[in-house]
């Protein structure tokens, strides 16, 4: 798997393709129709090439036909059937990239009736003319990007259980946007689905929807043939099998590598890799007045959802131009104005790798709707992301990890006893140290009152009584001579004589205190040892520990080591990681 500070850089795509950390975008010309031909209508759409797009205009007042072109990093034109359509967007090194724990959204985007469900199923489509599809002689020729890279995703699988021993899960679950509301397409009960948001991965996600385990392709294919069964379909006169809902494909793998690290215990569980693949196949854009649809509710939602979708593009986009410029002013990204949108945060600027899927029509009739397309296309591919490999937890309850969060917390906590235990002794000498120069200065103190003539009560021996201060001695006028040899006439003030005495004093209090201190630690430490020593993890308590300045230890000791598990979510099971060492 990918390491180093940006994984997703170190998984080069095929020959041509975009960088992963841009919204990839590929842009599919479907063949015009039978129906649109019997209509007089005409192809204005062509690929030159495999990266470069023209749309015909109408004619002007000049009779001239105005021709733009568009750039992509891949373009496939209508010649091109699904095989080639699926080798040229790269939806294979998706699946792979699924399979080291990145997330992945394949999107087919584009006005109704431009192919956009029959490019990412391919089930039961039919043709402008209502006749069904010409069976091929490979049964699987019109498979769509969602049964082929399913297809790719187990061949995969099985590959690394059989090269590395690695165990796969995959759930599955389907559902379906419709009006605003999200509904599931394997448990049909009719009652919209809640859209929650959760803060420590800033993302979205449907809550209650039916998770299908599947263990085999066949059971992956049957939950997308039931999903296509149930989604909302109507008839118009722009599409006879229009879509009337998005839908959104989703295959959580949950990645179990059996190889246990050389220095970990047997009974440990390694972090597993969680990887996803979402399918999203969206409802086409339509006018009223052209698809003439039996409910403008639908058409009102689906142009709403779209609205809001090309906002969050345009403005992803103009923040991607701005990041290389020297404007950085802030903009808002409008996610939560849509259900969609919100789906659809992690690929527009979110965590995840996106594959953008512009479908057009190749008709005249539907040049306008081919060049917004194009052009929302065109924004989208400047739209950077931020891959990163998602990882959770070895055992399902988290009992396992917690153990030894908890036990790595104690480790330290020893380890920091031990170093403030340390301490003990040097504290001891410099106690002694000062109680030493503490009874010196006060034996000097001591000599200089007598050098003086002053007694205990501080006056000199047969002072007469002043009969005005209440019968206390007279104080005279006398010389003083300080510790160090300065002469002072009359009283010594308190501030010379005692000053170093106190300075002293207080140094040897807050000394004793750091010892009383330091030998609590040190008993704290000797008891958790004891505790570790029954748990039978001693021998992983380093033993050897170089204190520091003991005047620093005694003044000021470090802070306290945190425990993980003080300030951690306990719902909160997944973390995210984008640098993984040695896995």
């Amino acid at each position: 798997p990918p390491t180093g500070e940006e994984p997703w850089q170190e998984a080069p795509m095929a020959s041509g393709h975009q960088s992963q950390n841009t919204v990839r975008v590929l842009v599919r010309a479907r063949p015009l129709l039978a129906a649109e031909a019997a209509r007089g209508q005409t192809e204005v759409v062509e690929c030159p090439d495999a990266k470069t797009v023209c749309v015909t205009l109408p004619s002007n007042v000049q009779g001239q036909g105005v021709v733009r072109t568009f750039d992509f990093g891949m373009a496939c034109g209508s010649e091109l059937h699904q095989a080639a359509v699926y080798d040229h967007s790269g939806a294979a090194q998706f699946a792979e990239m699924a399979l080291e724990g990145f997330p992945a959204t394949i999107l087919a985007y584009g006005s109704t009736g431009s192919g956009k469900t029959y490019t990412m199923s391919g089930l039961d489509q039919r043709d402008g003319g209502g006749g069904a599809v010409a069976p091929a002689a490979d049964a699987g020729a019109h498979d769509g990007i969602i049964p082929r890279t399913c297809q790719q995703l187990w061949s995969s699988m099985a590959t690394a259980e059989r090269k590395y021993g690695r165990k796969h899960t995959v759930l599955a679950t389907y559902c379906e946007v419709y009006n605003e509301q999200v509904f599931d397409l394997l448990n049909l009960t009719g009652k919209p689905l809640a859209v929650r948001h959760q803060p420590a991965s800033d993302e979205f996600y449907v809550c209650g929807a039916l998770e299908v385990q599947c263990e085999s392709l066949d059971d992956v294919m049957a939950v997308i043939a039931e999903g296509h069964l149930n989604r909302r379909r109507a008839s118009h006169d722009l599409n006879q099998d229009s879509s009337r809902s998005h839908s959104l494909l989703t295959l959580q793998i949950m990645i179990d590598d059996a190889q246990v690290q050389p220095n970990e215990p047997a009974s440990s569980t390694a972090p597993r890799k969680r990887g996803k693949l979402t399918f999203v196949d969206l409802a086409g854009s339509e006018r009223l007045k052209r698809s003439r649809t039996s409910s403008a509710e639908e058409t009102g939602a689906i142009n709403k959802s779209l609205f809001t979708l090309a906002k969050v593009i345009s403005v992803l986009s103009d923040m991607a131009l701005q990041h290389d410029s020297a404007d950085q002013r802030q903009h808002h990204v409008p996610y939560r104005d849509s259900t969609l949108t919100k789906l659809l945060a992690d690929a527009l600027g979110g965590n995840a790798l996106a594959l953008f899927i512009a479908c057009v029509s190749p008709a005249l009739a539907q040049a306008d709707e081919t060049t917004n397309t194009l052009s929302y296309a065109l924004r989208a591919q400047s739209i950077r992301n931020r891959p990163r490999i998602n990882i959770t937890g070895g055992d399902p309850a988290g009992k396992q990890s917690s153990m030894e969060s908890e036990l790595t917390f104690l480790r330290q906590e020893v380890l920091r006893l031990r170093t403030q235990a340390a301490m003990v002794h040097p504290l001891q000498e410099e106690v002694a140290i000062l109680t030493r120069q503490l009874q010196e200065c006060r034996a000097a103190n001591r000599a200089a009152d007598e050098a003086a003539g002053v007694g205990p009560s501080g006056s000199e021996s047969g002072d007469p009584i002043d009969p005005l201060a209440g019968g206390r001695k007279r104080q005279q006028p006398r010389e003083a001579v300080s510790q160090k040899g300065v002469v002072h006439v009359g009283r010594p003030p308190p501030g010379i004589a005692g000053r170093e005495t106190r300075t002293l004093k207080d140094k040897l209090r807050r000394t004793e205190t750091a010892l009383a201190a330091s030998q609590a630690r040190e008993t704290a430490a000797r008891r958790m040892i004891e505790q570790l020593k029954e748990a039978g993890v001693a021998n992983k308590v380093p033993a050897a520990i170089i204190p520091g300045s003991a005047m620093e230890l005694a003044y000021g000791s470090p802070p306290r080591a945190r425990s993980p598990l003080s300030h951690r979510n306990p719902n909160q099971e997944e973390y995210s990681h984008s640098r993984l060492p040695g896995i």
